[in-house]
């Protein structure tokens, strides 16, 4: 579990926007609109943000975003030293299984071109059905502006749809920011050992059910966006 360090890019509108070789008509991209399995919705700060699919052709986006991130918040990611991503990495980031490993990725679209500025994937674990994996990447500017919470949510509902009760998540035991959002959903502690604390998130189909936080509200912002119930 990790928060990358990058550099935040300049703000400049477009339309329409382009990325990795895909046009989006921002004019049927407002908020609370859906094409397919992409919604777009605002920051704290303002900033709009696309959440989609990580797609394979988005591996050299990874690859930009890797060079800019502190040696401190590679460990926190990969829980040791790690000096770049190798092909076997960017396969596992990119390539999705159906439902047993899903990742969204956040798109800030007032930039031109428009840029990464964060990632999420679980992947469902082989001897627990009911349980998947998670990991989530911000970059550093846009820490504090509910962006790993909208991803995290996004994960989560789609996970809870396919009969995944939980979470499981390594989390270094420096990385406090994450921790503290993973209490606020009622996170279980597994196991506290060698400064990584192991984590058991619930999930829930029906979002009411999460914890009355400010995680948790933004958790059931997240499931009604992604249900396409915008005016609710």
């Amino acid at each position: 579990m990790s928060i990358f360090t990058a550099s935040k890019p300049m703000r400049k509108p477009s339309s329409p926007t382009r990325f990795a070789g895909l046009s989006l008509d921002r004019a049927r991209l407002r908020e609370g609109t859906m094409v397919k399995d992409k919604f777009e919705t605002t920051l704290r700060d303002g900033a709009r943000v696309l959440i989609r699919p990580v797609l394979p052709e988005d591996r050299h986006l990874l690859e930009i975003g890797f060079e800019h991130v502190s040696q401190t918040s590679r460990y926190f990611r990969f829980l040791a030293p790690k000096s770049r991503l190798s092909d076997r990495d960017l396969d596992l980031f990119t390539t999705s299984h159906g439902d047993d490993h899903v990742a969204m990725g956040a798109l800030e679209i007032d930039a031109e071109p428009a840029q990464p500025v964060g990632i999420a994937r679980y992947v469902r674990l082989s001897d627990r059905r009911d349980a998947a994996e998670i990991a989530v990447t911000v970059v550093d500017d846009y820490q504090g502006l509910g962006l790993g919470c909208i991803l995290i949510g996004a994960l989560a509902r789609h996970a809870a749809s396919d009969g995944i009760t939980h979470f499981v998540a390594l989390v270094h035991e420096d990385n406090r920011k994450m921790l503290h959002l993973f209490k606020e959903l009622d996170a279980q502690v597994e196991s506290d050992a060698g400064g990584e604390v192991e984590l058991r998130i619930p999930l829930h189909r029906d979002p009411a059910a999460y914890p009355n936080t400010k995680t948790g509200d933004a958790f059931r912002d997240v499931y009604r966006l992604a249900a396409g119930d915008f005016g609710k």
